[in-house]
């Protein structure tokens, strides 16, 4: 019985290493769309600008949507591309 325990610590491990994956993954892709969705909603507010302008209406308040939006996409996407980008990945050649 002693060979089947280190069956079930290997499909452990394995399971482990998938879930960390998936996790990277997972904070990968909120990364991108919170960065997606800031550049979406910035163009948004500068293409309704002029309309905006010509009703005396200002933005205020809703200008925090965009920097909040980049405030934790631009972070994150730093330190992944940091750690998980290889050293040599930008080096000409």
């Amino acid at each position: 019985m002693t060979g089947k325990s280190g069956c079930y610590t290997f499909m452990l491990l394995l399971a482990g290493i998938g879930m960390i994956g998936m996790i990277l993954y997972l904070v990968v892709g909120i990364a991108i769309t919170l960065f997606v969705a800031g550049v979406v909603v910035s163009i948004y507010f500068a293409a309704t600008a002029e309309r905006r302008r010509a009703e005396g209406r200002t933005l205020g308040k809703l200008v925090i949507i965009p920097v909040l939006l980049f405030a934790l996409s631009v972070p994150m996407l730093i330190y992944l591309g940091v750690t998980l980008l290889p050293a040599n990945a930008f080096v000409a050649r």
